[in-house]
């Protein structure tokens, strides 16, 4: 089995969760121990995306950093700096007056 990642946010390339859509009756399931021996992530599939389905995997992306830079402080602060680094390129990179 293989992950398609078509959005950004979902960890889908990274965990062993998973959702199967029926497009038809849609209805939406989730399932977890899904794990996969192959991912791909090609940032062109994640054009097509609407705009407001990106901001939500933007927004999920801030909250786990969020949650990692306010969560138990540690003594070594290295986690704290990277989920920093990444609230900032992801707030960069989420605003609607860049092009893709």
């Amino acid at each position: 089995m293989g992950a398609v990642v078509t959005i950004f946010g979902t960890g889908a390339e990274v965990n062993s969760g998973a959702v199967i859509i029926n497009e038809q009756t849609k209805q939406k399931n989730g399932m977890g121990g899904s794990f996969h021996s192959l991912s791909v992530f090609d940032p062109a599939y994640t054009l097509s995306a609407p705009m407001r389905q990106a901001l939500s995997g933007a927004f999920d992306m801030l909250s786990h950093s969020m949650e990692t830079h306010f969560g138990t402080p540690y003594d070594n602060s290295l986690s704290d700096r990277i989920a920093l680094a990444s609230m900032r390129c992801i707030i960069d990179n989420a605003r609607h007056d860049r092009q893709p």
